[in-house]
């Protein structure tokens, strides 16, 4: 899929064997240069070991491939690239230019060498708060084990407007043999001769009938994938959970006009492409969360995010309330999570935990 010459391609591969199990390559290039260089019988450019390096890197899950942390960072930054988002560009040249001063917590000289101010600064430590310093964790690589996915859709944005696409079609792969009639038996009975044909037509018959059955399948699956890009424009727009909306599969049957069972069928282990990555159908529907304050419509979980950040907006700055305290204040509002949907929706808010944000405070009071 990536369209890598056979060389590229077999490079990667064996980088990929040289990985360790949390993603890095620890092994200088030079080093892996020499090594295939040896196994294969000819030598091999450290260039093209990095660019073997590169489409590795571009590979699921962010990160990779990355020779250090500070790769590994930055690899994950650029994937969420965000054009015209000033916490984002500063939070590369921080990493790419500043990252020892940031090891050693040298927080007023990066500001002073960035230009930042102290709340940009913080902007930028939560951003990287929420990387994750090892590329292959032991969840996601037993996901990325136990199935390689093949995205049904693909959804893509030009000039604002949003293009929804199937992945491949299977209908259009499939033709009716015309050489299977009976015209060359050998039957010399007329009346054999006629059921011969008959059977021949009810088989090419019912070859065009399951040809024009996956035909209205594909129909279907766009219309259908239409509906909940049309339902979920900013999401596919800029990739990020917080734009999704309430969405329930009645929504897209009452959309289209298909029954609630088909819909159920068509987003039952789908997945979209996306430019931010592959998402399978199922996480882009939303359940209510009930509130005793929500309005004619329930809280939904970005409104339950949006509340959580009012809650740490109001916090003691200098005693950061816990993802536990934060729990029991929802219940208070009659809104019923578990701490680790806390943490779940604190996460996807941006916002980092206790300590991380009174660690945030105090630099930015020095």
């Amino acid at each position: 899929m990536m369209n890598l010459n056979e060389e590229i391609a077999e490079l990667s591969c064996y980088l990929i064997d040289e990985l360790e199990d949390d993603g890095y390559l620890r092994r200088p290039v030079s080093e892996v240069a020499d090594d295939y260089s040896f196994r294969n019988g000819r030598m091999m450019d450290e260039d093209k070991v990095q660019k073997a390096l590169k489409s590795l890197q571009s590979c699921e899950p962010a990160g990779v491939g990355a020779r250090n942390l500070n790769e590994c960072l930055l690899l994950q930054l650029k994937r969420k690239s965000a054009k015209g988002d000033k916490i984002h560009s500063l939070t590369c040249k921080l990493l790419e230019n500043h990252y020892e001063l940031f090891i050693q917590r040298q927080f007023l000289k990066i500001k002073a060498e960035l230009g930042m101010t102290g709340e940009e600064l913080e902007k930028c430590i939560s951003c990287i708060s929420k990387l994750s310093p090892k590329p292959a964790t032991e969840v996601n690589r037993y996901e990325l084990l136990k199935e390689q996915i093949i995205p049904d859709f693909e959804v893509s944005e030009e000039d604002g407007e949003l293009y929804v696409a199937l992945t491949s079609s299977e209908f259009i792969k499939l033709r009716v043999n015309s050489e299977n009639t009976s015209v060359n038996l050998d039957i010399a009975s007329t009346s054999e001769k006629k059921q011969a044909e008959t059977y021949f037509q009810n088989l090419i018959s019912e070859a065009q009938s399951l040809i024009n059955a996956l035909k209205e399948r594909e129909t279907t699956m766009m219309k259908v994938m239409t509906a909940i890009a049309q339902m979920q424009p900013n999401f596919f727009k800029s990739g990020d959970a917080r734009e999704l909306k309430p969405m329930i599969l009645q929504d897209i049957a009452d959309r289209t006009g298909y029954d609630l069972s088909t819909i159920s069928r068509i987003t039952s282990n789908k997945h979209v492409q996306t430019p931010f990555g592959i998402y399978s159908l199922k996480t882009l529907f939303m359940r209510a969360v009930s509130s005793e304050n929500a309005e004619s419509t329930s809280a939904t979980s970005i409104q339950v995010q949006e509340i959580i950040q009012q809650i740490v907006k109001e916090e003691n700055k200098l005693k950061p309330l816990s993802d536990t305290d934060i729990m029991h204040l929802l219940k208070a509002r009659e809104i019923t999570i578990a701490r680790r949907t806390v943490v779940k929706y604190r996460e996807l808010s941006g916002i980092p935990n206790s300590e991380m944000r009174k660690k945030q405070q105090m630099m930015a009071t020095q």
